[in-house]
């Protein structure tokens, strides 16, 4: 095992700042949870849930508004994702009602799928993190 000094350590850390190897790794680690989030949120939406909580599907329009998106923010990282948008020209209206729900003026019940969706991102977002992390400060000689 090499050894390293705490001044060396200090210079590589802080070049691994630097030259951008730690906020690059943040967004790769982000561009991974959002594509699960995404997925799992399509897969619910096309029949990929529990069977009470199916939708359905007559034109793909609501699955093909979910849209995922990693940006950079002051505090670091954020991925978020989104539906109801524009999905081949047309804005999905429909999108918030099967998340939600509207159980008093249409008796529609909550059918979620981008709830799912954070949640598959929240419960991988810690090892994908760590695992970027790792990545990144590998390639300035810290770590195996």
């Amino acid at each position: 095992m090499a050894e390293m000094t705490p001044e060396e350590f200090s210079r590589r850390l802080k070049m691994a700042v630097r030259t951008g190897a730690i906020g690059n790794g943040m967004v790769r680690a982000a561009n991974r949870i959002a594509v699960r989030m995404d997925a799992k949120a399509k897969k619910r939406v096309t029949g990929g849930g529990s069977s009470t909580r199916l939708l359905n599907v007559r034109t793909g329009k609501l699955r093909q508004s979910i849209k995922w998106k990693v940006k950079r923010i002051r505090s670091g990282v954020q991925a978020s994702i989104q539906a109801g948008g524009s999905a081949g020209g047309a804005v999905v209206k429909y999108a918030r009602i099967h998340e939600t729900g509207e159980p008093r003026s249409r008796g529609i019940p909550p059918r979620p799928y981008l709830r799912p969706g954070r949640d598959a991102g929240a419960r991988i977002a810690r090892q994908v993190m760590t695992d970027e992390f790792r990545k990144s400060l590998r390639t300035v000689g810290i770590g195996s």
